[in-house]
C-alpha cells in the first residue's frame, strides 16, 4: 500500500472525524429529538467518544511497537470509517452509544499513528 495515499486518507478521515465531533454540541437537540433522549444520553453520548478515544490512543502506542505503524494505521483508518458511517445510521440510541465508542476509538487510534509518524 502506498505510504502517502494512505496518510493523505488519515487525515481526510480525521477532518471527517473532527466535523462530526465538532458538530456534536449543535446537533444534540435534534439527535435527542430523534432518539427520545435527554441532555444527560447526550452528555453521556460525548463522554463514551473521549473514553474510546483515550483507551485507543493508549492501547494504541502498545500496538504499533508490536506490529509497526501500517498495520495499526490501516486497522485505525478502517475503524474510523467504517464507524463515521455507521453512527449516521444508527437505528437506536445503544447502537449509537456503540458506534459513538468504536469511532473514539479509530480517532484515537489514527491520532496516535500520526504523532508517531
Amino acid at each position: 500500500m502506498n505510504k502517502r495515499l494512505l496518510t493523505y486518507t488519515s487525515y481526510l478521515y480525521l477532518m471527517s472525524y473532527a466535523f462530526t465531533v465538532t458538530s456534536m454540541g449543535p446537533c444534540n437537540a435534534p439527535i435527542a429529538a430523534s432518539f427520545g433522549a435527554g441532555a444527560r444520553a447526550m452528555g453521556l453520548l460525548i463522554a463514551t467518544h473521549f473514553t474510546g478515544f483515550i483507551a485507543a490512543t493508549v492501547f494504541s502506542g502498545w500496538l504499533i511497537d508490536r506490529a509497526g505503524l501500517k498495520p495499526v494505521m490501516v486497522g485505525g483508518v478502517a475503524l474510523l470509517g467504517a464507524s463515521l458511517i455507521a453512527f449516521g445510521q444508527a437505528p437506536s440510541l445503544t447502537l449509537l452509544f456503540v458506534f459513538m465508542f468504536i469511532m473514539g476509538m479509530g480517532g484515537g487510534a489514527v491520532d496516535m499513528i500520526l504523532a508517531v509518524e
